[in-house]
């Protein structure tokens, strides 16, 4: 999933999952709150302060595929994160790792209150307006505070998870996977 900075989920053909659909798997995408796909609105309902919406969507997607679907069983998905997209992945495998058998979080933007109180990281003053100015806005900072994933693991059984970080990232720099 995505459910970041307005981007839409590629619904194209994608070779790389062609293998794991010719051995049965289902593969699923996330249209969250703060994504793209359902127009500026339905982005506007996924930042800021209602950023957690694109966690409860991505929960209650994989919530639907376990339950009312019945595509598969709890504890039988693979999450997926990339970039600003590993936050929701990230946030939802933290809330409820029971519905996750792996995960894996490419250069993913994981340390969301670290960073949102660091300007002079490159990005931070650019993406007050998608996760909010924790260091002037109380309501942001404990907002944030809800949904990071770095913040919030915890000990609990998580998933078997893959972490991809890169030195060539300028938008999520290795320290952040």
């Amino acid at each position: 999933g995505d459910g970041c900075v307005g981007e839409m989920n590629k619904m194209v053909y994608d070779p790389t999952i062609a293998p794991l659909i010719n051995r049965g798997f289902v593969v699923a995408y996330a249209h969250t709150r703060g994504g793209g796909e359902l127009g500026r609105s339905w982005y506007r309902r996924g930042r800021g302060y209602e950023k957690e919406r694109a966690v409860e969507d991505y929960l209650a997607c994989a919530e639907a595929l376990v339950g009312d679907l019945c595509i598969a069983g709890e504890g039988q998905l693979a999450a997926k994160g990339f970039s600003a997209g590993g936050v929701i992945a990230a946030a939802a495998v933290n809330r409820s790792p029971q519905l996750f058998s792996a995960m894996t979080l490419i250069n993913s933007f994981l340390d969301v209150s670290g960073s949102m109180v660091d300007p002079s990281l490159p990005l931070t003053e650019h993406e007050y307006d998608e996760w909010g100015d924790a260091l002037k806005d109380e309501i942001a900072a404990e907002t944030i505070k809800r949904y990071c994933p770095f913040a919030n693991i915890s000990p609990q059984m998580y998933p078997p998870t893959l972490l991809v970080g890169t030195l060539d990232d300028t938008y999520v720099p290795y320290w952040h996977s």
